[in-house]
Formats: C-alpha cells, structure tokens, sequence
C-alpha cells in the first residue's frame, strides 16, 4: 500500500502521519500541510510528530507553483527528513510531470528513486 496525497489531500496525509495512524510509503504532491497550519495559527516550520518513524516518504513539487511555496516545501522536507523532488517548469497541479507513476511505483516498492 501507498497513500498519495496532493494539496489538500497532502496535508490530510501529514495528518495520518502525526495522529500515528500511517506509517507506510507515502507521495506528497505540493502538499498543502504549512498552507493549513499557517491558517489554523500555528507555526509552519514545525516537525510532524512520528516522521521520523515512516518508511519513504517523498515531496513532488513544481518550481512555478503560485500557490503553494516551492521554497516551504523544500524546507518542509529538509524539516521531516522527506526526500524533496523539485520539478521544473510545472504549476501546482504537475499535470507535466510524466515519472509521477514511476514515484509512485518506486515509493511503494521500497525503491530509492533516482531524483
């Protein structure tokens, strides 16, 4: 199993993440999680409790994303010890990124990709 989790659906992954109730290979696609904490108040550098404890974890992120920070993300990343993967020229939906099936199936094999 894999959960993929894209904006919102990201955030709700993070989520699963620090109530402990998953624990398994996990694709964050321009995760929304700092968008939301930067909403509900809280601090948007923090670490998400149990990260340490996950298997793979990887972050997908367009460089022209306008509405979440490709820059948050990386330091999102950094932060949780999640693999960053930063692409170029895509917005937010990443519609262009063609080896997301290949992250996806990488991630739930257990398999380091090659970003």
């Amino acid at each position: 199993d894999v959960v993929v989790g894209f904006s919102w659906g990201g955030s709700l992954a993070c989520n699963l993440i620090e109530s402990n109730k998953w624990k398994g290979p996990t694709v964050l696609l321009a995760p929304a999680y700092y968008k939301l904490n930067q909403y509900a108040g809280y601090s948007t550098g923090r670490k998400i409790q149990y990260a340490e404890s996950m298997e793979e974890v990887v972050v997908v992120q367009g460089l022209k994303d306008q509405l979440i920070d490709p820059n948050q993300q990386e330091e999102f990343s950094k932060t949780n010890g999640f693999k960053y993967i930063p692409v170029e020229n895509e917005i937010h939906n990443l519609w262009g990124f063609s080896d997301l099936p290949n992250v996806v199936l990488n991630v739930s094999r257990g398999v380091q990709s090659k970003y």
